[in-house]
């Protein structure tokens, strides 16, 4: 078990180790920008590499487009579940981290690791080491990766019960994801859930879509 959790250390300080280029000093921001691209593909490969080496993952296969479509209703259900937090109890702490990011980043850079390059580290450590890896599949697994993904999305919170709302509310999300995962076995649908409600979150998916493609329906 101890060799489980070292290869879940390393996908974890790898998928965080490009940001340590914009702490760096006497560097300016463009220099840090590049560093940080470079990074991010250093990373992917080795955080591949390492899944695969370990039997993390299972090697890419051709996605099946019925799951397609169920991973792009789900990442749509995220993005009603986020909406919903929001219009109730307002922004979270890591919104607030995310619009620095986004500052330091750029917006084109943000938005590109947010939608292609974060879903695949965050589900490679959390589904794909925690769940699958350490805890093969098990109720456990699907508890324990779903508590640490709401913990580190929600670090930062000025108190402890909106720390408890907030770990909730990013545990819910990791759920909805590992239950995909659950489902098919397959790290791809859970990159692909986590990417489509990203890239939803970017381009403002809001409840009133929801309401607009219920009465496009119903209409036909």
């Amino acid at each position: 078990m101890k060799e489980k959790y070292k290869v879940t250390g390393q996908l974890f300080l790898l998928s965080n180790l490009p940001f340590c280029c914009f702490i760096l000093k006497d560097i300016s921001l463009v220099y840090a920008r590049l560093l940080f691209v470079l990074f991010l593909f250093f990373t992917l490969y080795f955080s591949y590499q390492i899944s695969i080496k370990h039997n993390v993952i299972n090697r890419i296969q051709k996605l099946e487009w019925n799951k397609v479509i169920y991973c792009l209703a789900f990442a749509a259900l995220i993005r009603l579940t986020v909406h919903l937090y929001v219009s109730i109890f307002g922004d979270t702490q890591n919104d607030a981290l995310l619009q620095i990011l986004k500052d330091i980043m750029g917006v084109e850079l943000f938005n590109f690791y947010a939608i292609f390059v974060g879903p695949v580290l965050e589900e490679l450590t959390f589904r794909g080491a925690i769940m699958n890896y350490c805890y093969n599949m098990s109720r456990k697994g699907f508890i324990i990766s779903n508590i640490l993904f709401g913990f580190v999305h929600c670090m930062n919170e000025p108190s402890i019960g909106i720390f408890i709302r907030s770990i909730l509310l990013y545990s819910l999300l990791g759920g909805i994801i590992s239950y995909i995962y659950y489902r098919t076995k397959r790290i791809e649908y859970s990159v692909l859930i986590h990417m489509l409600a990203n890239f939803l979150a970017l381009i403002g998916f809001k409840y009133e879509y929801f309401i607009w493609l219920i009465n496009v329906h119903v209409t036909r």
